[in-house]
């Protein structure tokens, strides 16, 4: 899709250039806003000590509604120069004319540096909106202590999953392998994406949108059977309930993202010792594919008065290897999109938790396979609204997985229409 597509093009780099060289050598430092719902005040005290013409004002924003807050801050022009965004919703802040295409001020030279499918995350018809910072490959863990009690397999394909959740169902009722997440579509977004599911595609003036293609079906149909067999739990995740069940040994595993081992270990601090990190199980053996899930960039407000000096900082922030964020890998806190990130002892580092397990390793080799054709759509929030709303329903018992994407599908093509936005 053309960026006139996406929206018009902001004013010339020259433009800008210009005005910097025009600058007395003895102006104030330009002073540029930066959000993140991290804490990233020492990453920003850090380039304004090695940058004394720019000053960054950093402003923690919290993450819920954050997207929605970068628009509405967009709209009344008093968005921050440069912020955070994850990966799905870069279209839709990018079709609400919030993100700079930052392409031309050197992000593009980034490329090579980067998987195709990271990139793509970030790169929209010819425009390039972010510079990926962190990726959340996803693999399985799983508690040991429960895998040897009752003799299972850890599973290396779906269907061994579902053999081995009919196992320890029968062995013990009050057990669950896992929770089907009804509050969280991204997650069934990551399962369908290795399932062969491709929801949305952008062409040169309109978007295809296929949310119940066959390969999303088929991955509905055999959780819908899991939860039917009453094999998984059908319940809101990131609630203290779901803590509990991860805490109390009544989930056996949890399919957990490359930022989830640290999370894991805070919320379920008790269960040291008792976790380790499989890769996620596959379709077919023969052919894995893996998946992603979170992961975010540093992009550049189309309202900033200083594009330049805000993308010097963004392509600091999300791609300098030694300077900026990368040391935070080595916490388990994010996983580099940029494999250069991935050090020795990047990779190496025993994780306690896990046994000493270098869970790291595990979730390098799942980046490699991650499917590159995914794409998010221009509105994100109708389609998750539409998919929790459904999910909860299935929890209930009144509907099915396969029904909610038929229903969602409808929801999102007239959601889409109603905005101007051309659907085939």
């Amino acid at each position: 899709m053309q960026a006139s597509h996406w929206r018009a093009l902001a004013p010339t780099l020259l433009g800008a250039l210009v005005a910097q060289a025009a600058m007395p050598a003895h102006a104030a430092p330009i002073e540029l806003t930066y959000w993140s719902w991290n804490d990233d005040a020492k990453l920003v005290d850090k380039y304004n000590a090695a940058h004394p013409n720019v000053h960054i004002k950093f402003e923690k924003v919290p993450a819920n509604d954050y997207d929605a807050k970068l628009l509405t801050a967009t709209k009344a022009g008093t968005a921050p120069d440069v912020m955070l965004d994850q990966y799905q919703y870069i279209p839709t802040t990018v079709t609400g004319g919030a993100l700079e295409n930052i392409g031309p001020l050197g992000v593009d030279a980034l490329k090579a540096r980067y998987p195709a499918w990271v990139w793509n995350q970030v790169h929209l018809g010819d425009g390039t909106y972010a510079v990926p910072i962190d990726i959340g490959p996803v693999a399985l863990a799983y508690r040991t202590d429960i895998f040897a009690k009752y003799h299972l397999d850890v599973p290396k394909t779906w269907a061994d999953y579902a053999k081995v959740a009919e196992k320890l169902k029968a062995a013990d009722p009050d057990v669950n392998i896992s929770a089907f997440p009804t509050n969280n579509p991204e997650a069934f977004a990551t399962l369908a994406s290795q399932g062969g599911g491709h929801w949305f595609k952008a062409g040169s003036d309109s978007w295809q949108v296929a949310v119940n293609d066959s390969g999303t079906k088929k991955v509905a149909a055999y959780w819908q059977d899991l939860i039917s067999r009453k094999l998984v739990l059908a319940e809101p995740v990131w609630s203290d309930a779901w803590y509990s069940q991860l805490q109390n040994g009544k989930l056996a595993t949890w399919l957990a993202p490359a930022w989830g081992p640290a999370f894991l270990s805070s919320i379920a601090s008790g269960t040291a010792g008792k976790w380790k990190i499989a890769p996620m199980p596959v379709w077919n053996a023969a052919q894995p594919v893996a998946a992603n899930l979170g992961g975010s960039a540093i992009a550049v407000s189309t309202g900033s008065k200083h594009k330049k000096e805000a993308g010097d900082f963004a392509i600091w922030f999300g791609s300098d290897l030694q300077g900026s964020i990368w040391p935070q890998a080595d916490a388990g806190t994010n996983f580099p999109a940029q494999p250069g990130g991935l050090t020795a002892s990047v990779l190496n580092r025993p994780f306690a938790f896990f046994s000493g397990q270098p869970v790291n390793q595990v979730y390098a080799e799942a980046a490699k396979t991650v499917d590159g054709s995914w794409q998010w759509p221009p509105d994100l929030n109708k389609l998750m609204q539409s998919m929790s709303d459904g999910f909860g329903k299935v929890a209930g018992g009144s509907s099915t997985l396969p029904a909610v994407l038929d229903a969602t599908q409808g929801v999102v093509v007239g959601d889409l229409k109603a905005q101007g936005i051309a659907v085939k």
